[in-house]
């Protein structure tokens, strides 16, 4: 009894959900979205990247701003094999009513997406900031919530849902979701990737696993990666792709060469903090890479401290902003300053 009494006390003691800031999210054309983050009292926009790594800021912003910048021994390769090193320091930045007095984020070179054509797109909120919560996506309203980790277990979804999945997931030391998914009858292990437009399979594990060879049969070129003629870019139409119990029926998948690999392999070494960091053996593409066309049809909570994913469909009623804001369930802290946890 004496041994009881300690676990009911801290059963007693599960908190509920607490509501730290809730933003809306900017839908592209692209299928991507991005959020509206204050450095100072300058407002911009960061693309949303769950499949970031380090958090980026354009090197033409930093520039604008003067941000003290210093070379890191942290790299970043993105999936076309482009390399950044440099770090910004950024004395304020907000996400909603969240506020880091002191942050570093990695300096994206000028070849990067966001600095083609919009000066309000100057970076990428990466999972190095977002991690430190818990993360609520919801395509359909356009609203990302980010909660307190602190808080009973697996009582996350408040919203009316008649079928949840709960996905344990693997988080990598860069926090990278890797998600347990079916391809075909294959399984496979899946980045979840908000930065990604397109669903992607790894050309390897498209040979080895699939029995696919290019440019034959439905294994279709449609183009190339930015930068390199020679590396083309597939398409296949699947049968289906299953995330615990939820499927998406003939799913459009892009097939793409391993560049991050390869850069490894002939660089002969594996320095830190890359964007795309394999589960295991060489660094390197994930066999699947989950993107915005296959989850923008899903509402989604992130539980990086349980590591747990929790999908539902999209419903009419993810279609209203305000459902997590009113739910009994949910209890917004008052407005204050939170540290991300960035230095």
């Amino acid at each position: 009894m004496l041994g009881a009494a300690p676990a009911s006390a801290v059963a007693d003691e599960c908190k509920p959900l607490v509501l730290l800031t809730s933003v809306d999210m900017i839908p592209m054309t692209s299928g991507r979205v991005f959020v509206p983050v204050k450095f100072g009292d300058e407002e911009k926009r960061m693309l949303l990247d769950t499949g970031g790594g380090f958090s980026e800021i354009s090197e033409a912003f930093t520039d604008e701003m003067e941000f003290n910048q210093r070379r890191s021994n942290i790299m970043q390769l993105d999936v076309n094999g482009t390399s950044s090193s440099m770090i910004a320091h950024v004395p304020s930045m907000s996400v909603g009513r969240l506020t880091a007095t002191s942050a570093d984020l990695i300096v994206g070179t000028r070849d990067r997406p966001y600095d083609r054509g919009n000066p309000e797109l100057v970076g990428i909120l990466g999972p190095n900031l977002l991690r430190n919560y818990d993360v609520e996506l919801n395509f359909a309203a356009n609203r990302m919530n980010l909660f307190s980790p602190d808080h009973c277990q697996d009582k996350v979804v408040y919203w009316p849902a008649t079928a949840v999945a709960v996905i344990p997931v693997q988080i990598l030391s860069d926090g990278h979701i890797i998600v347990p998914v079916t391809l075909d009858g294959r399984k496979l292990d899946a980045l979840f990737d908000t930065g990604a437009m397109h669903t992607t399979l790894n050309l390897r594990i498209a040979e080895n696993t699939f029995g696919l060879r290019p440019r034959t049969g439905d294994m279709r070129a449609i183009g190339h990666l930015p930068g390199d003629p020679y590396a083309t870019i597939y398409r296949r139409d699947f049968h289906s792709l299953t995330l615990e119990g939820i499927s998406i029926g003939n799913p459009q998948v892009d097939i793409v060469p391993d560049l991050v690999r390869n850069w490894f392999l002939s660089a002969g070494g594996d320095p830190t903090g890359t964007r795309l960091s394999g589960v295991a053996g060489p660094r390197g593409l994930p066999d699947l890479i989950l993107g915005m066309d296959v989850l923008r049809s899903l509402r989604i909570y992130i539980s990086y401290k349980e590591e747990k994913l929790y999908i539902t469909p999209m419903a009419t009623s993810d279609l209203s902003p305000d459902d997590d804001i009113l739910s009994p369930r949910v209890a917004a802290e008052p407005a204050g300053r939170a540290e991300p946890g960035q230095r």
